[in-house]
């Protein structure tokens, strides 16, 4: 499958709004799951996390494109990409989706 240009690609017969609808979903899933204690005792941080999933909301790799230097941080924003996310919405034809999501994480919030 074509995974360089799946974000800014509509080519395959992807709808271009059912994609940004999925990103949304993808991106309200994994902000919901985010530990708020996780900055506690620090500055506070971003993380980024990349991560792949399968049209079915399956996981298949995740890891951390850029860290907060806070070992506590990059844990939390990892454990949010765990487990199964929000399923493709009809309109992708994609087998999978590589996404980067920067996690703010600050203390006291």
């Amino acid at each position: 499958a074509s995974r360089q240009s799946s974000a800014g690609s509509a080519a395959g017969g992807n709808d271009p709004n059912a994609l940004r609808a999925w990103q949304g979903m993808l991106s309200s899933a994994i902000r919901g799951r985010m530990n708020a204690n996780a900055a506690a005792g620090t500055s506070g941080g971003v993380a980024v996390v990349r991560f792949t999933v399968s049209r079915s909301g399956q996981v298949l790799s995740s890891g951390l494109a850029s860290s907060s230097g806070i070992g506590a941080i990059d844990s939390a924003a990892l454990a949010t990409v765990r487990g199964s996310l929000p399923a493709a919405p009809a309109g992708i034809s994609l087998s999978s989706l590589a996404v980067t999501v920067p996690l703010r994480f600050s203390p006291g919030r």
